[in-house]
């Protein structure tokens, strides 16, 4: 039977030597060597709680040279255990911000740790490692040096400025100091700083592009519980999610709530004409986030919202799930008749291209082509863009040419590349 201690552990980002020392304090727990269970518990939490220590820059209050002894005091393994335990209890110009009371649950595990270790007559069960465990899960994210979320925020900017941080460099350990570096209740609050020091500082002054590219690195780096709180986080506003999926699209996959997924196809994948959006739609079918019975309305929806998206990126994904055979109906035929649509096809002439392109035509695709180019006004960009096309696609050209001289349709005197070819098959 896995133990929520076992779940817990597996989306913690310790060090290697504290992982173990939990792992060691779960199999003698599970053997009833409660006593042995309790004293690697609590060595693994000061194990953390030194390394977080290490990591941190001066807090609050302590200039570089007092920190620097501190810090050492915690290398020394004779030293490390009481000094980190001085170091959490410690009220006057504290190291960690937490209250009184929970300075005090730490001394009554240190004492219960006393007596596992000197083999006093207290006994020592189950229930006194389960309550350590549960302590340590409710209370190691509040054990976070003071100071440390700004020394944080300063890595991160830094990381992100060429003149400091060549290219290249790993995020991940930045990604892994959430955790020790920032209160959880304090998450939310962090994300929106990180987008704070970033916003106005790029080419593009209002797309904070250092804070997403945090942003994309925590959702593939950072754990469990991070990654929620973030794309909760970004979820909470429309027009951020919006701008970050634009720049990542592939990251849309972290945003699997059953209403958030109707509402990512339905507006904001696409909104503000997105380029990227038909990426992150493409991302969202692959990965089986919209359902089976949605995917039409989803097509449909789309395929009329289209500003220009590239369709190629992503032809073959949109292609095996059925895009197109709905994008051909919409496109050439006479219920919705897009491809006659003057905003609609001069926006979209790149998909329309492609789908020429791509796929075989036929009668109604030339029909509709004839049709719409036979006429003076007609949307002269997809005119343009077709017309080129044809006139590098021999076999292509003369397929249309062909089929609308087999139905006897309308001249689309306006194609000069298929009225070229239709002079050839001898219709005009």
């Amino acid at each position: 039977m896995t133990l929520p201690v076992e779940v817990w552990l597996s989306d913690q980002t310790f060090s290697d030597e504290a992982r173990s020392l939990f792992v060691e304090a779960i199999v003698c727990y599970k053997a009833g060597a409660y006593r042995a269970a309790f004293l690697l518990s609590y060595v693994a939490m000061q194990t953390v709680v030194g390394d977080r220590l290490l990591e941190a820059k001066p807090p609050t209050g302590f200039l570089q040279p007092e920190w620097n002894s501190i810090q050492n005091e915690i290398r020394d393994e004779d030293e490390r255990d009481k000094k980190t335990y001085e170091a959490i209890i410690r009220s006057a110009r504290p190291i960690f911000l937490i209250t009184d009371d929970l300075r005090q649950q730490v001394t009554y595990f240190k004492n219960r740790r006393n007596d596992c270790a000197h083999g006093k007559s207290n006994e020592t069960g189950a229930a006194h490692i389960e309550a350590l465990w549960l302590f340590l899960r409710s209370n190691l994210p509040k054990l976070v040096v003071g100071g440390s979320e700004e020394a944080l925020i300063r890595e991160i900017h830094d990381h992100f400025d060429p003149m400091i941080t060549p290219p290249g460099q790993p995020l991940e350990p930045l990604v892994k100091r959430i955790h020790s570096s920032v209160l959880k209740a304090n998450w939310r609050r962090f994300f929106a700083r990180i987008i704070e020091v970033f916003e106005g500082t790029g080419p593009l002054t209002m797309i904070p592009i250092g804070a997403f590219l945090f942003f994309e690195g925590t959702l593939n780096l950072g754990s469990e519980d991070v990654k929620e709180d973030l794309a909760n986080y970004l979820a909470g506003d429309d027009g951020l999610l919006a701008r970050f999926l634009e720049y990542h699209p592939m990251a849309v996959v972290h945003f699997s709530n059953a209403h958030l997924v109707r509402k990512l196809w339905y507006s904001v994948l696409f909104d503000g004409g997105n380029p990227n959006g038909l990426r992150g739609f493409a991302v969202m079918l692959r990965n089986g986030m919209i359902p089976a019975e949605q995917q039409a309305e989803a097509f449909k929806h789309v395929i009329l919202i289209l500003k220009g998206q590239d369709v190629e990126v992503d032809f073959d994904t949109l292609q095996a799930l059925g895009f197109f055979g709905i994008f051909k109906v919409l496109v050439f035929g006479p219920e919705s008749f897009l491809v006659d649509d003057f905003a609609w096809a001069n926006r979209n002439a790149g998909a329309v291209v492609s789908f020429i392109k791509r796929l075989p035509l036929d009668e109604l695709t030339a029909g509709a082509i004839a049709n719409t180019f036979s006429k003076v006004y007609h949307p002269f960009t997809l005119a343009n863009t077709l017309n080129s096309f044809l006139l590098s696609d021999a076999t292509k050209r003369r397929a249309l040419a062909e089929l609308m001289r087999q139905a006897g349709q309308t001249v689309p005197h306006y194609l000069t590349a298929v009225v070229q070819e239709l002079g050839t098959l001898g219709v005009l």
